[in-house]
């Protein structure tokens, strides 16, 4: 389930044509969606790349936390935003300044979590428990999979759509955290073996459809 605090909306983007949560407000820890909404339970997203699809809005606040567990149970948060003025790393929590995002585009930003976690801990990353948004930002989901993606082969549950007489990097933008994997840079033109990414599940779609539908 999908636990909703403040000024969430739900709503299918103009854009890329899906359904979305629209975070607003001042305040980001006031206006937030957790995933899942209990804390005693997991997404158990075990892919070592992290893909979120989200479009932030750059002259306002906004957060965004990924709660991971290594293979040693050691539970870390690592939260991204442009509040953050510089890196700083607790026992138990890492904070990311995120200012390489654009502003009202959406992103797909691809996180090398294996190799961040190894860098940074020196632990074996297991993996994605939980997501945390904050406003002020549009999010659209989370997926996981140890296939690296690009614009040039995302499969059909991350497909973008691209506007006719457009062309994908006009309209999205795709980012690598902490960096490309090697893989990415040598073999970026090379179609890969397609393989599904792992989704979060998102049980309010088939509800948010419905709404739709009666609404016309």
């Amino acid at each position: 389930g999908i636990k909703k605090k403040g000024d969430v909306t739900e709503t299918i983007d103009k854009v890329i044509g899906k359904p979305v949560y629209k975070l607003t407000g001042s305040i980001p820890s006031n206006n937030t969606i957790t995933i899942p909404a209990q804390a005693k339970h997991s997404l158990n997203l075990n892919g070592k790349y992290v893909y979120v699809y989200c479009r932030v809005q750059t002259k306002r606040y906004f957060v965004f936390h990924l709660s991971v567990l290594t293979k040693d149970d050691t539970y870390m948060k690592i939260s991204f935003s442009n509040l953050y003025k510089g890196y700083k790393q607790t026992i138990k929590s890492i904070a990311i300044p995120c200012h390489f995002l654009p502003n009202d585009k959406w992103t797909i930003l691809a996180i090398d979590m294996e190799k961040f976690i190894k860098h940074k801990l020196g632990k074996t990353y297991q993996c994605l428990k939980s997501i945390e948004c904050c406003a002020s930002m549009t999010f659209r989901t989370v997926f996981t999979s140890n296939y690296i993606y690009a614009p040039e082969n995302l499969p059909k549950d991350m497909y973008l759509p691209i506007a006719k007489h457009s062309e994908w990097k006009d309209q999205y933008q795709f980012e690598w955290y902490p960096e490309q994997p090697f893989e990415y840079v040598t073999n970026k033109h090379v179609e890969p073996k397609i393989h599904p990414p792992t989704p979060m599940k998102n049980n309010n779609k088939k509800k948010m459809k419905k709404k739709e539908n009666n609404n016309k």
